[in-house]
């Protein structure tokens, strides 16, 4: 079976043919939704620009309408009560309304200082990290001065990704960052990977640790320590037997004989000087001793009188 030549021709011509404008259905496929986030301004505004460059004249109106509708939230509530002619008068209001008010230095400074506080979890320190480091971007890419020279901009975005790897690298929880130093990380999307690995597998341990401890069940009720029971408290048995001493000694029952007296609280009915009882107290001994030494001299003395004659006493006179 031949082929018409003039029929092939028209065949090929017709396949290498360039349509005038894209259809509509695959240039809405480059707008997504925006909520009024300044975080997603940037690729919102990127995205729908591109779309009207590659829109023609007459489906821009119609392109503008859909753009519209994926808009939401507060961002919808600001736009509801305006009219837009334009994408560019769109796209200057929104940038007016959500651009991101710091400085790209202010968020460069807040990325280079930015760590995990000790009561914050690594999940949203990540969302912490990414977000700061995506506005650092999205400020640095809007510069006229980054865009006019490619390779600039290039390097100053490499550096704002191995100052992130850096900051989380570095400044998470000590656990976590002894984990990621000992380990060559390109990006930070390694890292984070990494430290939530390394985040499931220290809370299996714990969780271990604690499953262990519950399977011995041997917690004191005294003193709250692990491997032993209250019957085996050596804290209480101390504690009692101390207590059981005083009582005994306030009550005047026998105490251990091992024990020594309390001279401090024993007085003397004698001097009445505490540290002694009468029959240890020495004034007492003394005096008594005295007095009996007394008692004999006169007992001498009155025996030699009677016993000298009544001439004898004369003569001595």
């Amino acid at each position: 079976m031949s082929v018409n030549e003039d029929d092939f021709n028209d065949e090929v011509s017709e396949f290498h043919e360039v349509p005038d404008e894209l259809p509509i259905t695959f240039l809405i496929k480059f707008i997504s939704k925006f909520d009024g986030n300044r975080e997603e301004l940037t690729s919102f505004l990127a995205d729908s620009s591109r779309a009207f460059n590659l829109a023609s004249e007459k489906q821009k109106t119609t392109l503008l309408e859909y753009v519209i509708t994926q808009i939401s939230g507060k961002a919808k509530s600001a736009c509801v009560n305006r009219t837009f002619d334009e994408w560019k008068d769109l796209k200057s209001y929104l940038k007016t309304m959500y651009a991101d008010t710091k400085h790209k230095a202010q968020l460069l400074c807040e990325l280079t200082t930015l760590k995990q506080t000790s009561d914050e979890t690594l999940s949203n320190f990540t969302c912490r990290m990414e977000a700061c480091l995506k506005r650092t971007i999205n400020s640095l890419t809007q510069d006229n001065d980054a865009k006019s020279e490619p390779q600039i901009l290039e390097g100053k975005l490499q550096m704002l990704q191995e100052i992130a790897l850096n900051r989380f690298t570095y400044f998470t929880v000590p656990t976590i960052s002894s984990a990621l130093r000992i380990r060559d990380i390109k990006t930070l999307n390694d890292a984070i990977t990494i430290a939530k690995a390394e985040e499931q597998i220290q809370k299996m341990v714990t969780n271990t640790k604690n499953l262990k401890q519950d399977k011995s069940g041997k917690v004191c009720n005294y003193c709250k320590k692990p491997d032993h029971i209250i019957s085996e408290c050596r804290k209480r048995q101390y504690n009692n037997s101390k207590s059981t001493k005083s009582v005994q000694s306030l009550e005047g029952k026998p105490v251990d004989p091992k024990s020594k007296p309390n001279k401090t609280s024993e007085t003397c009915n004698y001097c009445k000087k505490k540290g002694h009882l009468l029959k240890d107290c020495y004034k007492k001994k003394y005096n008594d001793s005295k007095a009996a030494e007394a008692k004999v001299n006169n007992d001498t003395n009155s025996k030699n009188v009677q016993a000298t004659p009544a001439g004898h006493e004369e003569a001595r006179w």
